[in-house]
């Protein structure tokens, strides 16, 4: 579901994207949650250009895959085309904000943590994702689950709830736009910062 709220937008797109039956197109919204939209192209504006061959040229599409394909900070798209290769629709832009990305890694429920749940807090500002797989027709969205924290640059508080034995980890005060990997039982045991553009 669309994420933009008051300049926490990070191009989340998941929701906002439909490949379609004939040609990938950027659909109108007109209703989420009560909330009147624009088209998707002004939801998302800054983020992708449609000036490159994913966006004109028409394609049978089928599924798309979301995820950070050049781990610099922003989302970026894959889309399958039928009888063609994939398209990648490159976030140029995307991550002008501050954000959080984090990999779970289970030990003692699956190791990929599908079905982990993680909040991310900055002041009153709450969001949850949960690891899940299986979001589109073919395709694999990236397992990292990515929050956009708009100005906050650092984030109060990252809860995650493991699946099998519903512990509760927590993490304090963590610096944004980095790519974390929590470990369940052992804590964050990696933190990488994105490529320089």
């Amino acid at each position: 579901m669309l994420t933009t709220m008051a300049g926490r937008t990070s191009c989340r797109l998941m929701g906002m994207f439909t490949p379609k039956l004939r040609g990938t197109e950027l659909v109108r919204l007109t209703r989420i949650r009560g909330l009147s939209t624009r088209i998707l192209a002004m939801a998302i504006q800054g983020c992708f250009s449609d000036d490159g061959p994913g966006i004109t040229e028409h394609f049978s599409s089928r599924g798309a895959a979301f995820g950070d394909y050049d781990n610099d900070g922003d989302m970026d798209v894959v889309v399958l085309n039928l009888n063609d290769p994939p398209s990648l629709l490159r976030n140029e832009g995307g991550n002008q904000q501050n954000w959080i990305k984090i990999k779970l890694v289970g030990t003692q429920c699956n190791r990929t943590a599908i079905g982990a749940r993680v909040r991310v807090i900055t002041g009153k500002h709450v969001q949850m994702d949960e690891v899940h797989s299986g979001s589109s027709v073919m395709s694999q969205s990236d397992l990292r689950l990515h929050f956009g924290l708009g100005k906050s640059e650092t984030v109060d508080l990252i809860e995650v709830k493991w699946p099998t034995t519903q512990k509760l980890e927590r993490f304090p005060q963590v610096k944004a736009n980095q790519i974390l990997t929590i470990r369940e039982g052992s804590g964050i045991v990696d933190s990488v910062k994105p490529k320089a553009k």
